[in-house]
């Protein structure tokens, strides 16, 4: 009787994955993707990018040539690299203050899974700021509508998740 229960379950669950509507999503690969991404931005109308990093990415300067072509293309940023490995909960409020506070229009997620994640909470966080990270927080569907335009640079190889919006 419980196997029946479970496979009601995943079935209810994978209906439910595929009426969600993720945004549609361009990939660039390359030797010139960080170019035509920045060029997408400046498109865009992008004017004040919030870039989430990790303080290992910015002492190796490995985002000094983004970020030049960024001021390059006259668009704005602010760099918020306090993201540790696993964050907690307060990464992402600072990092959700320091958006609110720099008036950003998207986020540049640049680094491995925990820079990604963190990103993407962050944008929870802006899409919803009424609502906590705990509130949040659900298998399926946390937040009601992600309207941050978010982008990401994996720096790692690893669980593909900077294909989806949902962070662990």
């Amino acid at each position: 009787m419980n196997k029946l229960f479970v496979r009601i379950e995943q079935f209810v669950v994978a209906m439910y994955i595929k009426m969600l509507k993720e945004p549609k999503q361009k990939l660039y690969i390359g030797n010139d993707s960080l170019f035509s991404l920045v060029k997408e931005m400046k498109k865009e109308k992008y004017s004040k990018v919030f870039v989430v990093t990790d303080k290992t990415i910015m002492s190796l300067n490995l985002i000094g040539n983004l970020l030049n072509t960024l001021k390059a293309n006259n668009i704005d940023y602010c760099v918020f690299d306090e993201v540790e490995s696993d964050p907690c909960i307060d990464t992402v409020e600072k990092g959700f203050t320091s958006y609110m506070n720099n008036n950003c229009d998207s986020i540049l997620a640049v680094g491995g899974g925990s820079v990604l994640d963190c990103a993407k909470v962050i944008g929870a966080r802006v899409s919803d700021p009424n609502r906590s990270v705990l509130k949040l927080k659900r298998i399926i569907g946390g937040v009601r509508k992600f309207n941050v335009p978010f982008m990401a640079v994996p720096t790692t190889s690893g669980t593909g998740s900077e294909n989806t919006l949902y962070a662990l």
